[in-house]
């Protein structure tokens, strides 16, 4: 596992049990910055939340 992927770990465990509207608010700029730098579409973040959030 990558540093950049441990940090964005480390951003949704201490995020947890957020709903689709404030993930995007709070989670999903930093997401852009660590894990997806050119974008994606937007299912793909609020998926690789829930699926990493458990």
């Amino acid at each position: 596992m990558s540093s950049l992927e441990l940090r964005a770990l480390k951003e949704i465990k201490g995020n947890k049990g957020l709903n689709r509207d404030d993930f995007y608010a709070k989670l999903k700029p930093s997401l852009d910055e660590i894990i997806f730098p050119n974008g994606a579409p937007r299912g793909v973040y609020y998926n690789y939340y829930t699926n990493r959030s458990n």
